[in-house]
């Protein structure tokens, strides 16, 4: 039964996978609703093939009741298909989960590539008009949509490379690593996408190399001198706890500056804000991705004004800043469930000791700031999920022998 329970998870995870290359590519998956009602249905199999507590029943109720009440208002399932995959995570060992997603992906990304560059399918490069100020560019594609699929994608590879494989890194694959982003930044001319790969890079090779003081409790005993031992553990614990503080803030700031967006979208278009021109030259570098959220159409979708509890149906504009369309496609209260959720996760990862799950979070805090390619309704895009899958139910105090941890954070 277990192999059966597994053999459909990972089944369904490569199909959603799948799905998430075929829309990246020029390829039109006219399937795309049954595929996803297949899926689920496959979760949700699993789910009834697991064994859980009664406190996490009572969780996975709560969040299926939270996706369906959205449904009602907005029509989207996303949010129950979310519950059910994340629940159906449990007891699966988290490194073969996400190395099933990272070489499905990546194999779907190079085949996409080869069609491309072989001149069998898909376009090399697109010339157009980018930056009103530059004039029309050409920028490359290789067989991608959009040069900015070509460099999120990459990205998206490159976070989950740094993550599975950090036991085998080096110095020299890091330098590497960098030079490849350089390379694909000139191909599809992405200096944000330059700039978050370089942030992720360096947060990781921050969490590779952690300071010497960064000891066990058990470790203590390696010193001759106790005391001496003692106070480097707790400088160590003291650090540490600072790092995913931080993490955390970095994560609050990424939504609080989204919603700043969202308020002041229409003071920047008609220019009453204090200070415009600074925000003016902010919206300029981001592509305009600030002030398009209230021009971008007559219900000027994304602004403040169009956020409810539960968003509605015709809540289906698309836009670029991330944590905004999670507000605006779902309502703020299941997005502010959602961040209380993120919060909880940086939680988790520090009793874990997972500093490169945290080092996922925050680069992916910050890049939804500016793109929303998490926030959709492909489930293989948010790989993220998986690591939420592997820990929510520890880190929600429901599972067997696991206890609220917060007040021993805190006296920590």
């Amino acid at each position: 039964m277990e192999k059966i329970r597994n053999a459909l998870f990972y089944i369904a995870v490569v199909i959603e996978c799948v799905a998430v290359i075929i829309d990246k590519s020029r390829l039109i998956n006219p399937y795309e609703t049954w595929l996803f009602r297949g899926t689920a249905i496959v979760f949700l199999l699993v789910v009834f093939m697991t064994e859980y507590t009664t406190r996490e029943w009572i969780i996975i109720a709560l969040a299926v009741a939270l996706g369906i009440t959205s449904y009602l208002y907005t029509g989207r399932d996303e949010i129950t298909r979310v519950a059910i995959f994340v629940a159906a995570c449990k007891g699966l060992p988290l490194k073969r989960t996400f190395a099933t997603a990272f070489f499905t992906t990546l194999a779907g990304c190079l085949l996409i590539v080869i069609l491309a560059v072989t001149g069998i399918f898909g376009e090399m490069s697109v010339t157009q008009l980018y930056r009103v100020a530059d004039g029309a560019a050409t920028r490359y594609t290789l067989g991608f949509g959009h040069p900015n699929s070509l460099q999120c994608m990459y990205y998206m590879l490159l976070l989950m490379a740094l993550y599975l494989f950090d036991k085998y890194m080096r110095w020299y694959i890091y330098i590497a690593l960098t030079a490849l982003s350089l390379i694909v930044c000139y191909l599809t001319d992405s200096r944000t996408g330059l700039i978050m790969c370089l942030f992720s890079i360096i947060v990781a090779v921050i969490m590779h190399y952690p300071p010497q003081i960064d000891l066990e409790r058990d470790e203590v005993a390696r010193f001759q001198h106790k005391s001496f031992g003692q106070e480097f553990l707790d400088i160590g614990l003291r650090s540490r706890k600072i790092t995913y503080a931080l993490g955390g803030l970095v994560a609050l700031a990424s939504v609080a500056i989204s919603v700043a967006f969202a308020v002041y979208t229409r003071e920047m278009w008609y220019g009453t804000l204090p200070g415009f021109q600074i925000f003016q030259r902010l919206d300029k570098a981001l592509s305009e991705r600030i002030s398009n959220l209230f021009w971008n159409d007559s219900t000027h979708a994304g602004w403040i004004g169009t956020w409810m509890p539960f968003s509605n149906q015709s809540a289906e504009q698309f836009f670029d800043l991330g944590w905004v369309r999670l507000f605006y496609w779902y309502g703020y209260v299941p997005a502010t469930i959602a961040v209380i959720m993120v919060l909880f996760l940086i939680a988790e990862c520090y009793r874990r000791r997972d500093g490169l799950a945290l080092m996922l979070i925050v680069s992916l805090s910050v890049y939804t700031i500016i793109e929303a390619h998490l926030v959709s309704v492909y489930l293989g895009r948010n790989f993220l999920l998986l690591i939420f899958g592997a820990y929510w139910s520890g880190m929600l105090g429901a599972g067997k022998g696991e206890g609220y941890y917060f007040p021993e954070l805190i006296r920590r």
